[in-house]
């Protein structure tokens, strides 16, 4: 089972700039699940760590701090701990990647 809810934010103040949802029989991403993401990631500040792990009811919420971003990932919580953080790695490098290529190495400035 794959991640349910993917989202990228800003650390300065929590926006989100990129979200998506893996639809799964059975398992809804409700307006609940969003909320807390959009809490959570709110809350992220760029002292705190660079991963994390949040336990939530039969969900858990992952996230890690990368280039003034927060990527957070709800899924299962059997779903296996470094297999979310490999997913926030792959997602990282595939937004920075795309913000380079498209702004170059003042892609902050455009972020923020």
């Amino acid at each position: 089972m794959p991640p349910l809810l993917t989202q990228v934010a800003r650390l300065s103040d929590g926006l989100p700039l990129v979200a998506t949802q893996t639809p799964c029989h059975g398992i809804p991403v409700t307006a609940k699940d969003q909320q807390e993401a959009r809490e959570i990631l709110k809350k992220i500040t760029s002292s705190m760590s660079g991963k994390m792990s949040i336990a939530a009811g039969d969900k858990a919420f992952y996230y890690m701090t990368r280039d003034s971003l927060c990527f957070l990932a709800m899924a299962e919580a059997r779903y296996p701990k470094r297999l979310a953080f490999l997913y926030l790695d792959e997602i990282g490098d595939a937004l920075l990647g795309e913000l380079v290529r498209e702004f170059g190495n003042q892609w902050r400035d455009e972020v923020n």
